[in-house]
């Protein structure tokens, strides 16, 4: 804060000099840093809403889908072909560009992101079946929700059917 040092250098001036500065100058100088001041305040203001605006966005629900899994395609088929085209009415409504859509990075379509947070999922009844569907897919391992921080390494790693992975940055709220 630039102002803030401006104003203690003309305290400390006004000490130093036992007063004998021109009283002109020092409300100049006091009406200047009070204008940075409010300036360096109200950029500061700015910056703390935009901050609270970010930390207010819900995250979107992201999933990926067991690719061990027996229904694996089934899935994957369900969400294309069904759930894409189904969930366009909702966008429409809502302004988003796509309700959900697969993870570019992510191999064969295996990992998704849905425009929609968790709680507009549980809140939404237009979005009802889609979150019975996450949720059943869910309960019974054939998809995994999760942030798509969790989701990078795998596709990196190149893992084989005979590696041994252990991943050590899971915590209880994942």
């Amino acid at each position: 804060m630039e102002a803030t040092g401006e104003l203690l250098k003309l305290m400390g001036l006004l000490m130093k000099n036992n007063g004998r500065v021109g009283i002109v100058r020092v409300i100049q100088s006091a009406c200047a840093i009070g204008e940075a001041l409010e300036s360096e305040v109200c950029e500061l203001t700015m910056l703390n809403r935009r901050a609270a605006m970010v930390l207010r966005k819900s995250l979107p629900a992201t999933f990926s889908i067991n690719s061990s899994s027996q229904f694996c395609s089934d899935i994957r088929s369900q969400l294309e072909n069904d759930f894409m085209i189904s969930l366009q009415s909702v966008v429409s409504e809502w302004g988003e560009l796509q309700p959900i859509r697969p993870l570019p990075w992510y191999l064969l379509n295996l990992a998704w992101h849905s425009n929609y947070s968790c709680m507009q999922l549980r809140k939404n009844q237009t979005l009802e079946r889609f979150h019975e569907f996450l949720k059943l897919e869910n309960e019974v391992g054939n998809i995994t929700r999760q942030e798509v921080v969790h989701m990078v390494p795998p596709p990196f790693l190149d893992v084989r059917p005979y590696h041994f992975v252990l991943e050590m940055c899971a915590t209880l709220s994942d």
